[in-house]
């Protein structure tokens, strides 16, 4: 997105850096596009400290810890000395810091946070989880509507968020800005492994752990009874000791893959039972662009819109999630068909000149008021 907002205007980027600052060599890449950067390092401990003195604020975790004095005042610094025309601010962490600044503002939202913390509350089991993410989810609703006011215009990636955050401010300027692949990138493959399962993600997203789980222990048993030499790859980041033990005799645990294109390539099927967060899945816009067969549920599929039995399979309960996975591994040409149109899916729909059509829309709207 960085590349697309570079190709039409002027831009700088104020960034923070978990941990450490980047490499020259990573800096040189974003400004080699045109792009001013200042990058700040975050510490993590400062951000648990600021969450620790503002517990009982109104701010939700998940701003207070990145509500950085440094970061504030290079922001503010530079909307005062730079001629800056529209501030364009990454998620409501981002936005925090220029809500109060009278100059035009767009919130590159993604999802509504709310329905995210919502679901993450309904779908957990455990009890810590619930009172901190009960705790969360009721904070953002207070403060996710206040926010929608503050902006020229905010951008999310699924209708499904619109309508959610719609529900909470009716008021806002909400825009679909949907999430680009790199579809050059992730391509076809006709060399796929007969009878591999794959999911992936980050292990350390809440909703990615309990995909993970529910696949081992309550769908995958009963695809390797009907199928006993059928295998199921885990891979993914920030792995816990929990994930780790889902290995077995039928199910690899692969981590930190420095590119998945290899992976969806090789599978079978990519199967994602996603049951809590918001937004778009990005792991499933790369598998069905590399034609990968998807199995997923109806939350999987916002912001994607396939069709069922044409452009994906949706599942909703582990018991039919694990019937359509063994019907599909017993049809080959059933697969390859939805393997070809989920990859015309995604070249008419989540391509980046999609997203480059989407952004220069808003940002003309904003520009022009």
């Amino acid at each position: 997105m960085l590349k697309i907002l570079a190709k039409h205007y002027d831009v700088k980027m104020i960034a923070w850096s978990y941990r450490n600052l980047p490499s020259i060599s990573d800096l040189e890449i974003v400004k080699s596009l045109g792009v001013e950067v200042e990058v700040l390092k975050f510490d993590p401990l400062e951000g648990a400290l600021n969450s620790g003195l503002k517990l009982f604020s109104k701010l939700p975790f998940e701003i207070s810890f990145y509500n950085l004095s440094e970061f504030r005042s290079a922001v503010l610094k530079s909307v005062k000395n730079d001629n800056i025309d529209v501030v364009v601010a990454f998620f409501m962490r981002s936005g925090e810091f220029v809500k109060d600044l009278q100059i035009k503002k767009l919130l590159v939202a993604e999802d509504c946070r709310t329905l995210y913390q919502q679901r993450s509350y309904e779908q957990t089991d455990k009890f810590l989880q619930k009172i901190v993410r009960y705790h969360e989810w009721k904070k953002l609703q207070k403060y996710e509507k206040e926010m929608m006011d503050k902006f020229d215009a905010v951008s999310f990636v699924t209708e499904h968020d619109i309508s959610s955050i719609r529900k909470i401010n009716p008021s806002g300027n909400y825009h679909i800005l949907t999430n680009g692949t790199d579809v050059v990138h992730y391509n076809n493959s006709s060399e796929r492994e007969p009878k591999t399962l794959l999911f992936a993600g980050k292990m350390n997203v809440h909703s990615n752990q309990i995909s993970a789980i529910q696949l081992a222990k309550e769908i995958f048993p009963s695809v390797a009874k009907a199928i006993p030499d059928v295998k199921l790859i885990i891979a993914g980041a920030d792995m816990n000791a929990e994930i780790r033990n889902l290995a077995s005799e039928n199910i690899e645990i692969i981590e930190n893959v420095s590119d998945m294109l290899s992976l969806y390539q090789r599978a079978t099927i990519f199967v994602n039972p996603h049951r809590g967060g918001s937004g778009i899945q990005n792991k499933l816009l790369e598998a069905l662009s590399c034609g990968c067969p998807v199995v997923t549920t109806t939350t999987g599929n916002q912001g994607i819109n396939g069709v069922d039995g044409q452009h994906l399979v949706i599942a909703d309960d582990s018991n039919d999630f694990a019937r359509k996975i063994i019907k599909l591994l017993g049809d080959e040409d059933l697969r390859a068909k939805i393997g070809i149109e989920a990859r015309n899916l995604i070249l008419q729909t989540h391509t980046w000149d999609v997203v480059e059509s989407q952004l220069l829309s808003i940002m003309n709207g904003i520009l022009d008021e």
